[in-house]
């Protein structure tokens, strides 16, 4: 990576540690920078865990790793770091009067950030620590789904008071690493099973759609079943251990170690269950599919990084707010408030994806031009 204490006039820190979606959704802001100031430094503060998610974007010159649980002598080292780089601009997009702290700590001459107005912390001190705010306001959510408040709207609009103008392309990015494909591509893939590929995410969120553990094998069973032309990936992260354990039993294991991909060939012979999946290979199976499916996680911001068709589903009484904030972005999506009976939510879903899956353009995927499949049998 270059020097981070080049000559470029322009020093960039943008500060982003919370969430993975969150981090994703910021992706467009780099690229704002690039554009307007192609000499500009840029440096990405995220989290360990989510450092592997943009380590490959082009427009990031750095990544520093900053974890809020870290002791304090963690934090001092973080902080000589910080103010070695000499920045001369602050996003501060994690919003938390921690993050405004860090902000004005930097020593950055102007400072931007967000501020929920709900918050009151965040009200307090985000006008003595930052030297520009975007506010976003409880009471618009309330009223209904407003784009003009999504994050990447809002990180660029910040850009724009610092005369960083709009891209021409807007959309987010995770660039996947060629690594994590290939696996993709020899343990997912087979003869036997269609190229086109359905992802659903068995995401601990199901729960505040109404969507409990025991409603789920009736999901999967209703997707699979109903769409015969296409494989079904299922996929469960390390948060979402009743949900792997509301499948686990019809499945029999194909690998013997973490990542963990399981098959069912007598009651889902077209489904693959996969757990314990590195962000990188699980980005690279959301690459992979024609379409993903999932209630409100990381997964709808992969999906639109990777311009996959989605099917999102949210809580119903934080339906508004978040489509607003942190909607699919750039790429066809159907959203869904789980509301409602279980079957119903099941057919609404159903239905949301024949729609998705009828309109589809007939591309391949990056995946599919990329590389050769394996014929390797699963």
């Amino acid at each position: 990576m270059p020097n981070p204490k080049s000559t470029a006039a322009e020093r960039v820190v943008v500060f982003r540690y919370d969430k993975v979606g969150d981090l994703i959704v910021t992706s467009p802001l780099f690229r704002a920078i690039k554009e307007h100031r192609p000499d500009a430094h840029v440096t990405l503060v995220c989290s360990p865990y989510n450092r592997m998610v943009l380590e490959n974007l082009p427009e990031i010159d750095q990544i520093l790793v900053y974890d809020p649980q870290s002791g304090w002598r963690d934090k001092f080292r973080f902080m000589l770091t910080l103010r070695s780089l000499k920045p001369t601009t602050a996003f501060v997009l994690s919003p938390d009067p921690g993050g405004y702290w860090l902000g004005w700590l930097s020593g950055a001459r102007r400072r931007a950030g967000v501020i929920m107005s709900y918050r009151r912390l965040q009200r307090m001190f985000a006008p003595l620590l930052l030297t520009e705010t975007e506010v976003i306001h409880r009471n618009v959510l309330d009223r209904g789904t407003d784009r003009t408040y999504h994050q990447s709207e809002v990180a660029l609009r910040l850009a724009a008071r610092f005369g960083f103008a709009r891209p021409a392309d807007i959309a987010q990015r995770a660039p996947v690493p060629q690594g994590a494909r290939e696996w993709v591509t020899r343990n997912t893939y087979a003869p036997a099973l269609p190229q086109r590929r359905i992802l659903l995410h068995l995401g601990a969120t199901w729960r505040s759609c109404g969507l409990s553990e025991e409603y789920i094998p009736l999901l999967v069973q209703r997707i699979h079943d109903s769409i015969p032309g296409a494989a079904l990936l299922l996929t469960a992260g390390p948060a979402e251990p009743s949900y792997f354990a509301a499948m686990r039993s019809e499945f029999s294991k194909i690998t013997q170690a973490d990542p963990l991909l399981l098959a069912s060939p007598a009651r889902y012979p077209r489904a693959i269950l996969c757990s314990g999946l590195s962000l990188s290979a699980w980005s690279a199976l959301i690459e992979s599919a024609s379409l993903v499916v999932t209630p409100d996680t990381g997964a709808v911001h992969f999906a639109s990084a990777h311009r996959r068709p989605v099917v999102a589903v949210y809580a119903p009484k934080r339906y508004h707010a978040m489509t607003s904030l942190f909607g699919p972005w750039e790429t066809t999506y159907r959203t869904l408030r789980g509301e409602g009976s279980p079957e119903g939510l099941c057919a609404e879903i159903l239905n949301a994806i024949h729609d998705l899956l009828a309109g589809e353009a007939p591309a391949e995927s990056a995946l599919e031009v990329s590389l050769v499949k394996s014929a390797g049998a699963l």
